[in-house]
């Protein structure tokens, strides 16, 4: 059983980096080029549209078991 559970994190673990964490990648390096000494105007431009990505693709997401399920 044990080793069953291992394999099952360790693909879920692989799935989720691979899917999930993929898609904060533009909003990184939006923050990024955020933090590089940006004026005070294309900074708070630049941190509304991370802010509205965030939003938006947490509203596109299933939750681990919808997922895990197939549903």
């Amino acid at each position: 059983m044990a080793v069953e559970l291992h394999g099952m994190l360790s693909r879920w673990l692989f799935n989720h980096i691979r899917n999930e964490d993929h898609g904060y990648i533009d909003s990184v390096k939006a923050y990024q080029r955020m933090s590089a000494n940006n004026g005070i105007a294309e900074r708070d431009k630049l941190k509304a549209e991370v802010i509205a990505q965030l939003r938006e693709e947490r509203g596109r997401r299933k939750g681990w078991l919808a997922r895990l399920l197939g549903l």
